[in-house]
């Protein structure tokens, strides 16, 4: 049988055309690597802040007054509403309207949200500002109780006027860290639109994060 091997060259042809195609190969390795490094980031770095919004979103649409634009610093946002969609959100002896406050807080790269609860006799009180008119307990000296939120059906009066221990449940684990690897939160408001502009740098990636724009609408703002 006639078998016949490669000469010279042969080999010394391949060896050329694959000297010229190795660089073009590892490049384009390289390039791939490279945008599934960019994609990987941008997935890790957009969820942290899809969620954020979303919650934030939640809380705006529920809100009846904020000290955005007033007292809230910068990176901070402060909500406070009536738990109208609760049916004992308010006792039918003496009207003590159950109150929630949201604080949202960027502390290093975490955004934080700390839920605090107050019952007033004031409908027109969304901050619980007039403390003649806050039920009691007080805590820590001020209206807000911090780490706390009511129990639906609950209402926050017993039949005697006195305070019902069972409308408030405490011990949240509050604040909750909604989002991690954020670098920058800045929270904006004109008229009932809020807009809240996030940027997420996930640690360690090496590149550049993602900044995304949202907007809520606060329609129960007053």
């Amino acid at each position: 049988m006639n078998q016949r091997g490669f000469t010279l060259i042969e080999l010394m042809a391949a060896v050329g055309i694959i000297t010229l195609l190795l660089p073009v190969l590892v490049s384009g390795i390289r390039q791939l690597t490279i945008q599934t490094d960019r994609n990987t980031t941008r997935i890790t770095a957009l969820a942290p802040l899809e969620n954020a919004a979303g919650q934030m979103s939640r809380d705006i649409s529920l809100a009846q007054a904020t000290d955005l634009g007033a007292s809230d610093p910068p990176g901070n946002m402060t909500l406070y509403w009536i738990n109208w969609g609760d049916d004992g959100n308010y006792s039918s002896y003496t009207p003590a309207y159950k109150r929630t406050r949201v604080v949202y807080v960027l502390s290093g790269t975490k955004i934080t949200r700390t839920m605090a609860t107050c019952a007033n006799r004031l409908d027109t009180d969304p901050k619980c500002s007039d403390l003649t008119k806050v039920v009691s307990p007080l805590c820590d000296g001020g209206p807000w109780c911090i780490n706390t939120r009511w129990v639906e059906g609950q209402p926050a009066l017993n039949a005697d006027g006195t305070f019902n221990s069972a409308s408030r449940e405490t011990n949240l684990g509050s604040p909750a860290t909604i989002a991690r690897y954020i670098t920058t939160v800045q929270f904006s408001k004109n008229g009932k639109l809020f807009t809240i502009a996030l940027t997420s740098y996930p640690k360690g990636s090496g590149w550049p994060g993602v900044a995304q724009t949202y907007r809520a609408f606060g329609a129960l703002l007053e």
